[in-house]
């Protein structure tokens, strides 16, 4: 009790990724009676030290939020390639193996690309509400990737996901692109 411990980091705009993050856990250490001490930067409690420390948490976020913006432009920029940056949607498989970048459009994961496709044809004669049409696919074996049959909720996901006919959204401007995966669905029957 009353001992003061130290925290060893090698880097100190690897401890925390925002500069509020970084003072505040090095509050938080210091009220259990920790602190922290840099092996390659000169940060104590001195002016200098101090001013050396908020400039090297102020680079890490700078550095992080880099990061965020290429990220997402890089996600931008696949979209209006015609590429889906995420997980394949259910009934198609991504083309990467390996958590590798995408630059192949998803391809379609049968049998269920092509049970789901027949859902989409019955579901546009109008013939049956979504709930028949959940019933009739449980039937039919279509269930989600964990295995389980899908919900009416999960459903109603798949009857309004553009993806389906071929549409591609981008989640950051609103603005459609035309996929290059085979659409699962028409234009015409996904407006039904």
């Amino acid at each position: 009790k009353g001992k003061v411990q130290t925290l060893v980091v090698w880097k100190i705009d690897r401890f925390a990724r925002n500069v509020a993050d970084h003072f505040n856990v090095k509050a938080t250490l210091l009220k259990y009676g920790v602190r922290i001490v840099s092996v390659t930067e000169p940060i104590d409690a001195n002016p200098e030290g101090k001013l050396m420390e908020t400039i090297l948490a102020g680079f890490a976020e700078f550095d992080n939020e880099i990061r965020a913006v290429r990220s997402v432009q890089g996600m931008r920029r696949k979209i209006q390639n015609g590429i889906f940056p995420w997980k394949a949607p259910l009934g198609y498989k991504s083309s990467t193996i390996n958590g590798e970048k995408k630059n192949e459009p998803d391809q379609p994961d049968q049998p269920l690309f092509g049970l789901l496709q027949k859902a989409w044809q019955e579901f546009a004669t109008g013939a049956y509400t979504k709930a028949e049409m959940l019933r009739l696919m449980t039937g039919w074996g279509c269930i989600t990737r964990k295995g389980k049959p899908m919900t009416a909720q999960s459903l109603d996901s798949f009857f309004k996901n553009r993806f389906y006919a071929g549409i591609l959204i981008d989640p950051w401007s609103g603005q459609e692109h035309k996929g290059k995966h085979l659409p699962m669905v028409s234009h015409e029957k996904f407006a039904l």
